[in-house]
């Protein structure tokens, strides 16, 4: 018969959750980042879509 002892487990639960809580606060920083590339790369083929227009 095995027990689990939640007391051993609990705190690499913890530690675990709080990995994930930073890599994802990473990935959230890096996405707004390349959100805002984008619009700025969409904002810069615009203007070119303008000037080949006027030519």
């Amino acid at each position: 018969y095995m027990a689990v002892r939640y007391e051993k487990i609990a705190p690499l639960l913890i530690e675990g959750i709080k990995a994930q809580q930073t890599q994802i606060e990473t990935m959230t920083t890096q996405m707004d980042i390349m959100k805002t590339q984008m619009v700025e790369q969409q904002e810069q083929i615009d203007e070119l879509k303008e000037l080949i227009k006027k030519c």
